[in-house]
């Protein structure tokens, strides 16, 4: 009796000699596309059947399996728009809309005295673990108030992204269009901005100290 197996399965097969039967089975990676062998009839054939079957059956729902599971990417993006409104004020209020989450007013929003003696105000993206971030558009495209790398950029200030606005974008109503990049495993991100969290660690190591010296005295 023949049996007709297909390639990269598990093949089984049985010798039965006499008077003590035997069963093997092994998986070949590149196995011939056509193979035979000799098989002896015994009482033990119709569990060498289901043997066979079963090996077949289990390989096939294996390579299923792993052809319909999605491949996690190793990056993606997530985008989120900075509005600020002017309210006939000299500053104009700003809200951080993001995917799925409520508005959130004034994000982390702070004034800042640059070289030049100009203010400067941030507003952080809550982009913490974010690679890269970028400006996909301004709305409306023709204030010329707001000029990228002039009166308004990005900045990464230690563990977040900000959006700063200088000169007269501060008090003008624009909405910023934004994307942020992020490596699905966070792991990679803190390992290679290690950097970002070392003023964090002397604080925390200065408090430490300062603590341990009060108690001695």
């Amino acid at each position: 009796m023949l049996l007709l197996l297909y390639p990269r399965f598990c093949f089984c097969f049985s010798f039965i000699p006499i008077p003590f039967p035997s069963f093997f089975c092994f998986s070949s990676p590149s196995p011939p596309k056509f193979a035979a062998f000799p098989m002896l009839l015994s009482p033990n054939l119709s569990l060498l059947f289901l043997i066979a079957f079963f090996c077949l059956s289990s390989s096939l729902t294996e390579a299923k399996l792993d052809h319909k599971q999605p491949r996690r990417p190793s990056y993606y993006w997530s985008n989120r728009h900075l509005e600020c409104v002017n309210h006939g004020l000299n500053i104009s209020r700003c809200s951080l809309k993001k995917e799925g989450r409520v508005s959130e007013l004034n994000p982390g929003c702070f004034d800042e005295i640059d070289s030049s003696n100009q203010t400067r105000v941030y507003c952080r993206l809550n982009c913490e673990e974010a690679d890269e971030t970028t400006v996909l558009r301004k709305e409306p495209s023709n204030n010329h108030i707001c000029s990228a790398y002039h009166t308004y950029n990005l900045e990464r200030r230690r563990v977040d992204w900000y959006i700063w606005r200088i000169g007269g974008c501060i008090s003008t109503t624009i909405k910023f269009a934004l994307r942020c990049g992020f490596p699905s495993d966070p792991r990679v991100f803190y390992a290679k901005h290690k950097h970002l969290f070392e003023y964090e660690e002397f604080n925390a190591n200065a408090t430490t100290t300062n603590k341990r010296q009060r108690r001695k005295r």
